[in-house]
Formats: structure tokens, sequence, C-alpha cells
């Protein structure tokens, strides 16, 4: 089990081609490195269409887990919690400064 966490643009210009190329790389990270956990922020173009991908792509692959990561408020009302997880599996508090050291980010250009 790998995960995968989507940093991306607020504002996407090329939307049909930046959601074919990751779709086909979320396809790959799935079906042959065995990536099941992925995490979204929010506030992102980006982000929502990997989030609409994986939603899809969840269809197919059942053992998907989409987490929304909070970078603020550790504690959260119930119905927040219960908004977040009718898109999401699960819900966490990164608790982050910074991220750590140990974090590599795999550069790709679309």
């Amino acid at each position: 089990m790998t995960t995968v966490c989507f940093i991306g643009h607020r504002k996407i210009e090329n939307h049909n081609r930046v959601e074919k190329v990751t779709k086909e790389f979320v396809t790959d990270l799935i079906e042959n490195y065995n990536c099941t956990n992925f995490l979204f922020g929010s506030k992102s173009e980006f982000n929502y269409i990997c989030l609409d991908i994986l939603t899809k792509l969840k269809e197919i692959h059942s053992n998907i887990n989409r987490i929304y990561v909070r970078a603020e408020y550790p504690n959260i009302k119930n119905d927040y919690e219960d908004y977040l997880l009718e898109r999401y599996e699960k819900t966490i508090f990164s608790g982050w400064k910074k991220p750590p050291k140990q974090f590599i980010l795999k550069e790709t250009n679309i």
C-alpha cells in the first residue's frame, strides 16, 4: 500500500489535457504500483480534478481511499466531518508547520 499526495495549481487553463494525462498517470499508480491512499487538500482546481478522477476510478478499484487533509482545525464539528465524508473515506489533520524532510516530490511536467 502506497500513499499519493496531490499538489497543484489553483487555476487550470487546459482542464481537458490535465485531466487526461492525470487519469493515465493515476491509473498506472493504482494498477502497477499498488497505490491505494490518495491525499487531497482544497482550494485548487488540480485537487478537484484529481478527486473527480479518483471518484470515478473507485467504481473499478474499490480499495481506493480518498483522504482529505486539513491544514487547519485539528478538531472539527461532526456536521463538517459528515460533509467531508460524503466525498472522502477519511479526513485527517496534518499538524505540519512544514513538510517532513523525508518527503520527496516527484516532478512532472504536464
